[in-house]
C-alpha cells in the first residue's frame, strides 16, 4: 500500500482539499517509515488517576513485557497484492482495505466464519475504510473518478450508499465513525472553505459543530451515547484534539508538550486513544480520560516511538512501537498497565490497530507482503 501512493497523488490530494485521504495516505507512508527513522529514547509519561495512574506507572518503571505464546488467525483477501485490516467488532467482524496489483485501494469486510467480500465503488480511485459498528454497518469516504471526496455507508447486505452533507462544498466530505445505534460523524467544507463536523442519527436529523479557530476538523470516533472525539487544525497548520460531549460541549485538548496530535479512537466511557508529537523527539502515545486526564503511553521497548490506535470498554489499548532497531511490533496494554508485546510468526513490522471487547486485536503483518492478522490470545497477561 504505501509504495503504491506516489508522490504525485499525494501532491493532487493536496491541491483538490482532500486531506481526510491524504492524511491517511501520508499515515500509512509515515509508519513505513518507522521502521527506519531513527530517534532517540522517550522521555517520562505525565498521568493522574484512575487507569491512567498505572499507565503512567509502567511507563516510569520500565516493567519489561510479559512473554507469552500468543494465538493468531491470519487471513488475506482474496487476488489482493496486500491486506490491511483496520477495525474488529463485538462479533469479531473485520473491517480493512485492500489493494491489488495496480494500487487501487479498496474496502473488505470479513465475517467470523471466516468469509470474505471485497467491496469498491464504480471508478473510485482510493477507498478508505474508517469504522464499523456491531450491526456491520462500514463507513468511510472515496475519491471518485476525479479525485473528489464523498462519504458512504456499507450496510450489512453489501448495499453502499453515498453520502454528501447538506451545504457541503461538493467533493469535501468524509464519514469518520458509526456507532452501535447508526449515528455516523464525519466532517465537510462549505463554499466559503470554512470546516464544519457533522453527524446524523439513523432517521437522517443531522446536526452540525464547529469548533473556533479551526481551519480543518476531523471527527474520529462516536461513541454510544454520542459523544465525538478528533482532532482540527488551526491557523498555524498545529494539530489539536477535541471531545464533543452529547450535550454539544466541546472540549479541546493537547497532551504534555505537543505540536502535533493524531487521535484514533474512544471507547464507551469517553476514553480516548491516539499519538502526538513533541518539536523534536520520537512519536508517543495517548490516553485522555474523559474528565480530561491525559497520560503520555510508551512502550518500555519503544525506544523510536510509540503510538495508541484502539482502547476498548475495559480500557485495554492497543497500539504499536519502534524498538531500537527501528522494527515495528504491536502491543495490548492491560487496563492494569502492563504491556505485552506480540508480532505474528515471520513478521519483520507489525501493526495493531483495532481491538474489541474481548481483547481480540485485528492489524497487519508484513513478512515480505502485508498479511491481516486477528489475534486471539486471552487477555490478562
Amino acid at each position: 500500500m504505501f509504495e503504491l501512493h506516489p508522490e504525485y497523488r499525494l501532491a493532487s490530494l493536496e491541491r483538490i482539499g482532500n486531506k481526510h485521504l491524504l492524511q491517511a495516505l501520508r499515515r500509512q507512508a509515515i509508519h513505513r517509515r518507522m521502521i527506519r527513522i531513527v530517534f532517540p529514547m522517550c522521555t517520562n509519561a505525565v498521568a493522574r488517576a484512575g487507569f491512567l495512574a498505572a499507565l503512567c506507572a509502567v511507563h516510569l518503571s520500565g516493567t519489561a513485557p510479559a512473554a507469552a505464546k500468543d494465538a493468531y488467525r491470519t487471513f488475506d483477501v482474496p487476488g489482493a497484492d496486500r491486506t490491511f485490516p483496520l477495525i474488529v467488532n463485538g462479533k469479531a467482524e473485520i473491517a480493512g482495505e485492500w489493494n491489488d496489483s495496480s494500487g487501487i485501494i479498496c474496502g473488505f469486510f470479513r465475517a467470523t466464519d471466516g468469509t470474505i467480500a471485497k467491496f469498491e465503488l464504480s471508478g473510485s480511485k482510493f477507498m478508505h475504510v474508517a469504522d464499523m459498528n456491531d450491526g456491520g454497518v462500514i463507513v468511510g469516504a472515496f475519491l471518485d473518478a476525479s479525485y473528489l471526496q464523498h462519504g458512504y455507508l456499507r450496510a450489512p447486505d453489501g448495499t453502499i450508499s453515498v453520502f454528501d452533507a447538506p451545504g457541503s462544498l461538493y467533493g469535501t466530505t468524509q464519514i469518520d465513525g458509526v456507532n452501535g445505534k447508526g449515528t455516523f460523524t464525519g466532517s465537510y467544507r462549505d463554499a466559503n472553505g470554512n470546516w464544519f463536523g457533522f453527524f446524523q442519527n439513523s432517521k437522517g436529523k443531522i446536526r452540525t459543530f464547529s469548533i473556533d479557530g479551526a481551519t480543518y476538523i476531523q471527527p474520529s470516533s462516536i461513541n454510544a451515547a454520542g459523544a465525538i472525539a478528533g482532532l482540527y487544525e488551526d491557523n498555524n497548520s498545529l494539530r489539536h484534539g477535541f471531545a464533543r460531549a452529547p450535550d454539544g460541549t466541546v472540549s479541546t485538548f493537547d497532551p504534555p508538550g505537543s505540536a502535533w496530535i493524531e487521535v484514533f479512537a474512544m471507547n464507551s466511557a469517553g476514553a480516548i486513544v491516539g499519538r502526538y508529537y513533541q518539536a523534536s523527539g520520537p512519536p508517543h502515545g495517548f490516553a485522555r480520560a474523559a474528565d480530561g486526564t491525559i497520560a503520555t503511553i510508551d512502550d518500555p521497548r519503544g525506544a523510536q516511538g510509540t503510538y495508541a490506535t484502539g482502547i476498548n470498554d475495559r480500557n485495554e489499548i492497543a497500539g504499536s512501537f519502534t524498538d531500537s532497531n527501528g522494527q515495528l511490533h504491536s502491543f495490548l496494554l492491560s487496563a492494569h498497565g502492563r504491556f505485552h508485546n506480540f508480532d505474528p510468526k515471520n513478521a519483520t513490522s507489525t501493526y495493531a490497530w483495532g481491538i474489541n471487547g474481548d481483547g481480540l486485536v485485528t492489524g497487519y503483518y508484513d513478512d515480505g507482503n502485508f498479511h491481516g492478522y486477528l489475534r486471539l490470545s486471552s487477555r490478562g497477561r
